[in-house]
């Protein structure tokens, strides 16, 4: 399991983006990270990467420190997917098959080529094996981008902003998709996320941001009008269809 302890981090002296940030990513669970613009969304989930290092609090891996874990140790437990990737002259296959590196001492072996099979025959990405990744429409491509971090078969999946610059459509293909890994493999996932309805939609925890600060934490129940209304300062009107809610502005 990856927790986050009283997380606090600012990138300028004596403005704080962070303060006193807390979460458990446990499996099982797909977790919604939801806020205005700036209010370190990216930050929190570059922290429990890794990538960055709290200035306060930890981020605990399995309860071992994170920050004492090397990037290979790390990558062999958590996958992320970053907000913005480019195309580039690779194949479908070759790209895919990078996300095997925390695993490999060398060459890729025959079982990092079959778990690399197995993923993109399981995303419908079979066909495109050899075709290269700068061919690829946005929605082929940030599928291939999460085929790259299912073949690590990690226990903690991350995400900023996945279906960022998506059409409908690809936005509700990719949030199944990640849903799927956390139902059927028990992938404990979090999601950077705009979209309230589509997270309502496919995530069962949500955690607000406002201020630095975690504003509300929890299942379905935490999403309410009075607390969109305070985080994005808008009016909506929470209904429940089909056993989910969903907002409908004012």
């Amino acid at each position: 399991m990856l927790e986050a302890r009283n997380l606090a981090f600012s990138f300028k002296r004596n403005r704080p983006l962070l303060t006193d940030v807390s979460l458990q990513v446990q499996p099982g669970t797909f977790t919604a990270v939801l806020g205005r613009n700036g209010c370190g969304k990216s930050t929190l989930l570059s922290l429990l990467t890794g990538a960055r290092r709290p200035q306060g609090g930890e981020v605990l891996l399995d309860g071992a420190p994170l920050a004492q874990m090397d990037r290979r140790q790390r990558a062999r437990k958590i996958a992320f997917v970053a907000q913005h990737s480019h195309g580039n002259r690779l194949t479908v296959f070759d790209s895919v098959l990078l996300g095997r590196r925390p695993f490999m001492d060398s060459a890729p072996t025959a079982e990092d080529r079959a778990i690399v099979a197995q993923v993109l025959d399981e995303l419908g990405l079979g066909g495109y094996a050899l075709r290269y990744m700068d061919e690829l429409s946005g929605g082929e491509y940030q599928t291939v981008v999460l085929a790259r971090a299912f073949v690590q078969r990690t226990e903690t999946l991350l995400l900023d902003e996945p279906t960022n610059n998506l059409d409908p459509a690809n936005q509700q293909e990719v949030m199944a998709l990640v849903a799927r890994q956390v139902r059927d493999r028990g992938v404990g996932a979090v999601a950077v996320m705009h979209d309230l309805n589509l997270a309502l939609r496919h995530c069962d925890r949500f955690l607000f941001l406002k201020d630095g600060l975690v504003d509300a934490y929890g299942g379905p129940e935490a999403v309410t009008a009075d607390q969109v209304r305070r985080i994005y300062g808008i009016e909506v009107e929470m209904i429940e269809r089909n056993g989910r809610k969903v907002a409908i502005p004012q």
